[in-house]
């Protein structure tokens, strides 16, 4: 059996199975391969049981690690489009229930900067649409490479809370996207009839850079104050732990590393140093101070993305119940 050739071991399962299964199989081989398995066929002579089950176990194992053992957009197009033909196969894939994948997946791991050049050349309508089905870390990468123009009115488009057409949708992403793919994942109406909204330019804003997210919300207040305050009641700024209650202040601790945490309190104010540090005890303040002396100057970008890794702690905090925000200082008030 070791010396059994494959075309040999094809022979033997192509003889040993139904007859109309063996000619559909042999309906798909090119004509030089039918020639050579036939002549197998007939020179095969009796099967015995031990080529019988080394043959089908052979196969068996490629089945089960398969040729190309990769899913995804490209081979489901490809096997509708044999069947189907091309048309019938995107119209069956933007349709399909259940399981579709959200719009615009595919260029979702662009490069932000690359994904900015290719949609500056586009109309802000259409941009912010994109956006808007991108995660608000993408977007904030994105957008921090638009000309400033540009960006103010994105941003307008962004915090303005809309419904999505599904045809427009299905226009643009057969543009940008270069592959057929499904349209709004399966959720709520509610989840996916809008687009963007204050919570979405709220958290859009915590991953991009403090002075561009400054100076857009500057933007955004000139032209509608109401929807600036929206965005502004529902931001949570690493400066906002200032009103966090010790006992919460403590669990937030617990998550944030010491190396991270004293390069994150570089350029905080007095008042929120004082009040993060003193829910350490002497000696961790003590060498909280002292790796502060030791480290010298940071980079401002460094600096701030490790204050937003300490929001994102906080954030992953209340969104588990274990503290609550804005509970702490004397803002608190009863009736």
């Amino acid at each position: 059996m070791e010396n059994l050739s494959t075309i040999k071991k094809i022979a033997v399962i192509l003889a040993s199975i139904d007859r109309e299964i063996s000619i559909r199989i042999l309906r798909t081989l090119p004509p030089n391969y039918v020639q050579k398995i036939t002549a197998e066929i007939r020179m095969l002579g009796e099967i015995t049981q031990e080529m019988s089950r080394q043959s089908f176990f052979e196969m068996a194992e490629q089945i089960e690690v398969g040729v190309n053992p990769v899913g995804g957009e490209d081979l489901a197009r490809s096997l509708l489009q044999e069947v189907m033909g091309e048309d019938d196969a995107a119209a069956m894939l933007y349709n399909a229930p259940e399981d579709r994948t959200e719009a615009f997946a595919a260029i979702r791991k662009v490069n932000g900067k690359d994904l900015a050049n290719i949609l500056s050349k586009e109309q802000p309508s259409t941009v912010s649409i994109i956006l808007a089905f991108m995660p608000s870390r993408k977007a904030g990468e994105v957008m921090v490479h638009f000309d400033e123009d540009f960006k103010e009115e994105i941003v307008t488009r962004l915090a303005q809370r809309r419904r999505a057409d599904p045809q427009i949708v299905k226009s643009i992403e057969r543009i940008f996207v270069d592959k057929v793919i499904s349209l709004i994942h399966s959720m709520k109406e509610s989840d996916t009839d809008y687009l963007g909204g204050p919570q979405y330019v709220a958290e859009m804003f915590q991953y991009m850079d403090r002075d561009e997210s400054d100076q857009m919300m500057e933007s955004l207040t000139e032209m509608s104050g109401e929807l600036a305050d929206e965005v502004r009641d529902l931001m949570f700024t690493f400066d906002d732990i200032l009103y966090i209650s010790d006992p919460d202040i403590q669990k937030i601790l617990r998550e944030v590393p010491m190396e991270k945490l004293q390069v994150a309190l570089r350029g905080a104010s007095t008042e929120l140093f004082d009040k993060i540090t003193n829910n350490l005890s002497k000696r961790a303040r003590e060498n909280l101070v002292e790796e502060m002396d030791l480290a010298g100057k940071i980079k401002k970008k460094d600096v701030e993305s490790e204050q937003r890794n300490v929001v994102a702690a906080v954030r992953a905090l209340e969104a588990s119940g274990e503290i609550q925000l804005g509970t702490g200082g004397e803002e608190d008030s009863y009736v």
